[in-house]
Parts: C-alpha cells; sequence; structure tokens
C-alpha cells in the first residue's frame, strides 16, 4: 500500500532534473557577471542613477502587466492545461492583444511618473528614464510566452530561454562596456537588446507548439473566467511594494545622492540573495534527493510538510547567513572592488 501511495505521489510532483538545475545555475552565474560587468565598469554615482531608473521602470508590472503575478500566472496556466491546443492558441491571441493595452498604460504611468521624479531627482534625464522603459516593455510580452510554454510543460525549453537571454545580456553588456559615450545609457540599450532578443526566441517557440494560424478565439465567459484570474490586489501589490520592490528608494531618491542609493541597492541586492539561498538549496537539491533515497519517509499531511520544510529552511539559513556576513566584506572587495 505505502509503494502505491509513494508511485501515486512521485508522479504527482514535477520536479526539475539535474540537467535543468545545471543551465539554471549557468544562467544565473551569468546574469551575475553580466552586473559584475556594470558594477566596474561605471562610478558609483552612475551605478545609482542605473539602478534607480531600472527600478522605475519595473517597479509597476507587477500591478499592470500579465503574468508579473505568480498567483495569476498560476491560475492562467491552469486554464490553459483543460484546453486544447487550438483554444490555448486562441487564449495566447486574447492575452496578447490585450498585454498590447496594458503597454499602452505602463507608458502613460512611467512617462507621467518619469516626468514628475525628473523634475525632482535632477540627475536623471529623459533618455536614461526612456531607455530603461525599453527594457521593461519586452518583459510583459515575454510573460505571457513564458505562460504558454509553462501551460505546455515546456520547462526546459523556457530554461533554455533563459540561458539564451543571459548569453545576449552578457554579450551586449560587454560591447557597451567598451564605448566611449555615456555608459548609462549604453547599459540601458543593452538590457533592451537583450530583452527585445529573448522576447523574438519566445515567441518563436510559441509558435512552434501552438497552431496560432488556426486558433479557435475564446468565448465570452472563457474571456470572463480568464479576466477575472487577472485582477490584483491593491492590498497585496502594496506589501509587495514595501517589502521586496524596495519601495524605500523612491523616498531615498529625493533626499540621497545617487552614489549612496548605488551602494544602498548593492546591499540590498546582495542580501536578498542572500535569503534565497536557503529555499532554493531546500526545494531543489534537498528535497529531490530525500524523495528519491527515502521512498518510505513523506509527510504525513500539508500542515506536517510546511512544519518540517520552515524548521529545514531556518536551520539552514542560520548557517549561511553567518558565512555570509564573515564573507561579504572579502566577496565584495574581491569581485566589485
Amino acid at each position: 500500500m505505502d509503494e502505491v501511495h509513494w508511485s501515486t505521489r512521485r508522479r504527482s510532483i514535477s520536479r526539475p532534473g539535474f540537467w535543468q538545475l545545471s543551465v539554471t545555475l549557468c544562467s544565473t552565474l551569468i546574469a551575475v557577471g553580466a552586473y559584475l560587468v556594470i558594477v566596474h565598469t561605471l562610478d558609483p554615482q552612475s551605478l545609482g542613477i542605473y539602478t534607480f531608473v531600472q527600478w522605475l521602470a519595473s517597479v509597476a508590472l507587477p500591478m499592470i502587466g500579465i503574468g508579473t503575478s505568480r498567483r495569476s500566472s498560476y491560475q492562467i496556466i491552469e486554464i490553459l492545461r483543460r484546453e486544447t491546443e487550438r483554444q490555448a492558441a486562441g487564449i495566447f491571441h486574447f492575452l496578447w492583444y490585450r498585454q498590447w493595452w496594458n503597454i499602452l498604460l505602463y507608458c502613460g504611468i512611467y512617462l507621467a511618473l518619469a516626468t514628475l521624479l525628473a523634475r525632482i531627482y535632477g540627475a536623471l534625464t529623459s533618455l536614461f528614464l526612456l531607455l530603461a522603459g525599453l527594457a521593461a516593455i519586452p518583459l510583459l510580452l515575454s510573460n505571457i510566452a513564458s505562460i504558454v510554454l509553462r501551460s505546455l510543460r515546456r520547462s526546459n525549453l523556457l530554461t533554455m530561454l533563459h540561458l539564451c537571454g543571459a548569453i545576449s545580456l552578457l554579450l551586449f553588456i560587454s560591447i557597451a562596456s567598451q564605448s566611449n559615450g555615456e555608459q548609462v545609457a549604453a547599459f540601458l540599450l543593452a538590457s533592451s537588446l537583450a530583452a527585445m532578443l529573448t522576447l523574438i526566441l519566445a515567441v518563436v517557440c510559441v509558435a512552434k507548439h501552438l497552431p496560432l494560424r488556426n486558433a479557435i478565439q475564446p468565448g465570452f465567459y472563457m474571456q470572463r473566467r480568464i479576466l477575472q484570474s487577472l485582477k490584483c490586489s491593491l492590498l497585496l501589490f502594496m506589501l509587495d511594494f514595501i517589502t521586496w520592490q524596495h519601495g524605500e528608494l523612491l523616498l531615498l531618491a529625493c533626499w540621497r545622492s545617487p552614489a549612496e542609493i548605488g551602494f544602498y541597492a548593492l546591499s540590498a541586492s546582495i542580501s536578498a540573495a542572500t535569503m534565497r539561498l536557503a529555499p532554493t538549496f531546500l526545494f531543489y537539491w534537498m528535497l529531490p534527493l530525500y524523495l528519491r533515497y527515502i521512498p518510505g519517509k513523506h509527510f504525513a499531511n500539508t500542515y506536517d510538510a510546511f512544519v518540517k520544510t520552515s524548521c529545514a529552511i531556518v536551520f539552514l539559513a542560520v548557517p549561511i547567513c553567518i558565512v555570509m556576513m564573515v564573507a561579504c566584506p572579502f566577496i565584495i572587495t574581491t569581485c566589485l572592488g
């Protein structure tokens, strides 16, 4: 009975394989390498301006864009998995055209906010704000392609797209670092080109797996169901804005210099990455090994799984944080100068 229960449980759990984990780790290291090139090239003041305009361009995406919220993405993926390929292609068309209206709304809000902040924060220029916005717009469309590929269970293909995006970003950033002009504008343009190239590859992949020319458009009730799943809570957005989106940068930009903002954003990024190490290590490495080599041991219920995984994350986080606190000065001095 235990063997039957375990086999059923095992088939219902989707875990990334070694190849997918290796590619994900490789793309993460490449993206970190691109960021190191930016930090080494820009002076503290330029780094602060670069960091702030990128934050300004992406901070409103979770409220406006389709697929930027994990909850809404999961609901749309579940809807797509129940439909045929032609119906899924019609839903893709529906989401794609609706996202263009969201992009127009985003451009209006972004231009108004950028104009206001450009007067308050004099170091910003309209060129930097424009290039940062151009880098964020392809992300809105890439999210639609990402949702479709996840619904088709093409996680390996999605992982390869992330790797291609990281490689193209590092390539364009390396080329931009050799320019003799305005480095901030060059790096923002490089990010825009990398995001656009990744978007083109993602759309090509979707076109290969869905019959877009023979799509069946969703009916009225299906459209209402999709729109209902896209609704985003303003309270959750504000909590996310304050906790994870570094909303304090908006206030710091009014009273602190760009160099101070750059150092603050850099330290916040390192802290956030350190916080993600323990859950990532647990869910992608320890739990798969635990489930594979000790098949007779499994969680009794959801509450038991929550308690045990939370305790495991705490026991992992404490030594990781201690090591990072001790080694962080040496790592920053070695990698960033």
